[in-house]
């Protein structure tokens, strides 16, 4: 049975990872000034939600991609968590697509996926972080999408669709783009990795349309194991924490397993767990059905979360997206001002500060 995300953008293989969280002033360039729109409760959450307060702020920059103009491309921005200092790493004039930001583990550089060559079909690119030095890492002729960096910053882990038995798989390439490999050759979709601090594991989602889960496996591909049990629920979007003790993911395991023949919406809330799959927690709830939190990422310091806020509008037929932090302990929750009409999606917080 298949989910129905909150995906109001048009294509679905610009959702696949725009991802797999996949906006933005007028400017491309430079700071909105009205708020990203995904605004999220303002009570306090029993199960670990806290409350919405002022803008505090955190160490680091995140990375983050939205569109530069209603129906336009999706672009690569950078900003401080106190929504301060944002900065474009693309041309506005740029017709290509940019997703699925990474840092380098010094957060000089960040990879990520574009179509900047041939409209549809993506490849792993890297770019310094003042924008100079863009170039080409993998140069698959199908998609590629969603690369991670080690933590020794040598080799980039990211999904690729190479056959239809396999679907989605996890494969590595060294940063000059050599030695590519195939690290999960099995039926069903295996996206979104991300590894483990030390570099000796790598965490990815794997499932059907019946449902997803989040698994680890060695960095060579061996030993693949399953963390989450989700019995038709979805468990994705894992991001370790920098200590790497805790994994943080998006779950719908909080909602009521649908009924025969119902097609139910994914509302999709911030959860953490122990790296072994142990002490799930969750973090956020959403207000209400039209709200759904997505794509956490981890700040240097562990001690907060940034994630995507989806806000969908009935009556106008569109989805509204921003970004919003949470403390890792689920307090202090605020969303990231500043970002324009056309908010943030998919963020990345830098591992520095």
């Amino acid at each position: 049975m298949a989910y129905r995300w909150f995906t109001w953008t048009s294509g679905w293989l610009i959702w696949i990872l725009l991802l797999v969280g996949c906006g933005g002033s007028g400017s491309g360039g430079s700071s909105g000034s009205g708020s990203s729109g995904a605004t999220g409760p303002s009570d306090g959450n029993s199960q670990g939600g806290g409350s919405t307060n002022p803008v505090i702020g955190g160490v680091g920059r995140i990375a983050f991609i939205r569109e530069v103009q209603s129906g336009g491309p999706f672009h690569l921005f950078v900003v401080n968590p106190d929504g301060r200092n944002e900065v474009s790493l693309i041309d506005q004039a740029d017709l290509a697509n940019y997703t699925g930001p990474t840092w380098s583990p010094n957060g000089t550089q960040v990879a990520f996926a574009s179509n900047v060559l041939e409209k549809g079909n993506y490849d792993i690119w890297v770019i310094n972080i003042d924008g100079s030095n863009r170039r080409r890492v993998s140069t698959s002729p199908s998609g590629d999408f969603a690369p991670a960096w080690s933590p020794d910053g040598q080799t980039l882990v990211y999904q690729s669709w190479r056959n239809n038995d396999t679907a989605w798989d996890i494969y590595s390439i060294q940063v000059d783009g050599t030695e590519e490999k195939d690290l999960t050759n099995f039926p069903g979709n295996d996206q979104l990795p991300t590894w483990s601090p030390d570099g000796t594991k790598i965490a990815f989602q794997s499932g059907t349309n019946r449902g997803t889960d989040i698994y680890v496996m060695n960095a060579d591909g061996s030993n693949r194991t399953r963390l989450t049990e989700g019995t038709g629920a979805q468990f994705s979007a894992p991001a370790w924490s920098p200590d790497g003790t805790q994994i943080a993911f998006e779950s719908t395991r909080h909602q009521p397993v649908p009924l025969p023949g119902q097609e139910p919406i994914a509302v999709f809330e911030i959860y953490v767990m122990d790296a072994d799959g142990k002490n799930i927690r969750r973090l956020t709830t959403t207000a209400s059905l039209v709200e759904a939190f997505r794509n956490p990422s981890w700040s240097p310091d562990g001690k907060q979360i940034v994630f995507e806020a989806q806000r969908r509008e009935p009556q106008l037929g569109i989805g509204l997206y921003g970004l919003m932090v949470i403390g890792a302990d689920g307090t202090n929750r605020f969303e990231i001002p500043n970002l324009g009409l056309f908010g943030g999606r998919f963020p990345r917080w830098s591992p520095v500060p």
